[in-house]
């Protein structure tokens, strides 16, 4: 007699596999539950029902650059509706997380090789990083930047691991796109934003407009918001 939860993932598989871009073989000695292919590329799904993607599996998934999606069913009925599997399996995102991601693991990789590592330091009971690209503070014609005020708030900030932060301000890499520009053009486009002015009260641009008795900076949304700036402020 089939257990529950056999019939379960059965039931799962079959659903997955009556559509042509699901299939299931074997890679390489890995044994993926569902394989998703797009052209020629594919990425695996596992099921996680009771047991998850062990250590070993995760590692061979890595080395091989597959990434993996896991669907985690493990707190779902096993005798749920078919309509609900499939609205878990193909349109909701709740119960799915990437194992591993080739293609943010590339990138990943190239925003490190681009970033500089700095040190974080201890200084009058607050952490601190040297030498910030962005001259965020300065301390003694020192600059520096506050991590927690100023480096997890920054886009250039890549990560912040054992005491380490890589910071890619140097090159003003906080974008894929950025890649593709050199550092002139990024450069000049960083001096353009702090031109821009943003409301005070909405966030959005404002324009500069010119009266009688001088310019003011005047919110786009006008007349929904009416914050304004003197020009000279």
């Amino acid at each position: 007699m089939l257990s529950t939860e056999y019939r379960f993932i059965r039931r799962m598989r079959f659903f997955l596999l009556r559509f042509p871009e699901f299939s299931e073989q074997h890679f390489d000695g890995v044994i993926p539950d569902v394989v998703v292919y797009s052209g020629e590329k594919y990425f695996f799904i596992e099921i996680f029902v009771t047991h998850p993607v062990d250590e070993r599996k995760l590692s061979k998934l890595q080395n091989n650059n597959i990434s993996t999606l896991e669907i985690d069913l493990s707190k779902f009925d096993r005798m749920i509706p078919l309509e609900e599997l499939q609205e878990i399996l193909l349109q909701s995102n709740k119960a799915k997380k990437w194992l591993y991601n080739a293609v943010a693991t590339k990138w990943l990789s190239r925003f490190k090789k681009v970033a500089d590592k700095k040190s974080i330091v201890e200084h009058s009971y607050a952490l601190h990083v040297y030498d910030c690209p962005l001259k965020m503070r300065t301390w003694h014609r020192r600059t520096y930047a506050n991590i927690i005020d100023d480096c997890f708030y920054c886009e250039y900030c890549i990560s912040n691991t054992d005491g380490i932060i890589l910071c890619s301000g140097r090159q003003r890499i906080a974008h894929i796109k950025d890649f593709n520009v050199s550092l002139e053009t990024r450069l000049k486009s960083e001096a353009r934003m702090k031109e821009l002015h943003y409301c005070p009260l909405c966030g959005s641009l404002m324009m500069k407009r010119q009266e009688k008795y001088g310019s003011f900076w005047e919110c786009s949304r006008y007349p929904q918001c009416k914050a304004t700036i003197s020009a000279e402020e």
